[in-house]
């Protein structure tokens, strides 16, 4: 009989060391840290650049995922606030609060120019023109591309409806993904999609902070800088090098205001490999991978 409870009392060792390891396990994956991968350009070398030709000094800095946090102005939003364009503007607000978590600033982010997992987006620059000749300088008479290896040029946008555009591509996309997560989605409670226009609102509701510099209506006057941002679309499969190049820049003119030098400015891109992960304690997204990942 001993020998039987002796065996018994193994038996019950060994199932709860068992159980013990099988709820470690299911612990450690119910808590893996989310992270993903990217490719974007960026400046060869980087991270800031600065060209002058002739009296214009160019200044160029790629934003890159990890960088959104540094422009509450384009990406943080405040769901009571944004919500205001809805007509259910409560429930709206309620879903944008269970589908975001607040973060950096007590603001709540996003980047409605990147796919799910940042594989495709936008190239976002930051741009600084400054001229010191003595003539006006007219974006309408130069012209900024993006020119990847081996593929079609690519005009920076010019107008708030570009990006209205292009963010409607990249919610379909998130909505696309999120009904894809069975695993997640099944199970939930609150909404399983982004209010309706959601990207685009978020886009219109920063709608003075992009400033774009190929705008064919903005003036640099003499002596004067002006700064914002050249939006370029998505480029698939990034792979080859690249470049931002600003054509027709008119350096010099003669005494009736006629363009009688212009300059090209070329600033090299390199594709650049990137990982994020999610810190849950923070609420944001962070450049790397998490320490303890394997």
């Amino acid at each position: 009989m001993q020998s039987v409870k002796t065996l018994v009392a193994v038996f019950v060792v060994c199932l709860l060391a068992l159980s013990g390891e099988a709820m470690a396990k299911d612990k450690k994956k119910k808590s893996k840290v989310p992270t993903f991968t990217y490719t974007q350009y960026n400046l060869d070398p980087g991270p800031t650049q600065t060209q002058a030709k002739s009296n214009i000094e160019i200044t160029l800095q790629v934003i890159r995922n990890p960088d959104i946090y540094k422009y509450p102005g384009l990406f943080a939003f405040d769901p009571d606030q944004i919500a205001r364009y809805w007509t259910d503007h409560d429930q709206t607000a309620r879903d944008l609060k269970w589908l975001y978590a607040k973060g950096p600033d007590g603001l709540y982010w996003e980047n409605p120019f990147s796919s799910p997992g940042g594989r495709v987006s936008l190239l976002l620059c930051w741009a600084k023109i400054v001229n010191n000749t003595d003539h006006i300088l007219r974006m309408k008479d130069a012209r900024v591309y993006l020119i990847p290896e081996g593929k079609e040029p690519l005009s920076a946008y010019s107008s708030i409806e570009n990006l209205f555009t292009a963010a409607d591509v990249f919610e379909t996309a998130r909505n696309q993904s999120m009904a894809q997560s069975k695993g997640l989605i099944s199970i939930r409670i609150g909404p399983k999609e982004l209010p309706k226009g959601f990207f685009r609102t978020l886009v219109l509701s920063h709608k003075d902070g992009y400033k774009l510099l190929n705008d064919l209506s903005k003036e640099v006057l003499p002596a004067f800088s002006s700064e914002g941002f050249l939006i370029f679309p998505s480029v698939p499969d990034i792979q080859g090098a690249a470049k931002i190049s600003f054509f027709d820049i008119t350096t010099k003119t003669d005494a009736a205001g006629t363009p009688v030098e212009k300059a090209r400015f070329d600033f090299s891109l390199k594709p650049q490999e990137g990982a994020m992960w999610y810190d849950k304690d923070e609420k944001m997204w962070k450049e790397g991978m998490p320490a303890d990942s394997e």
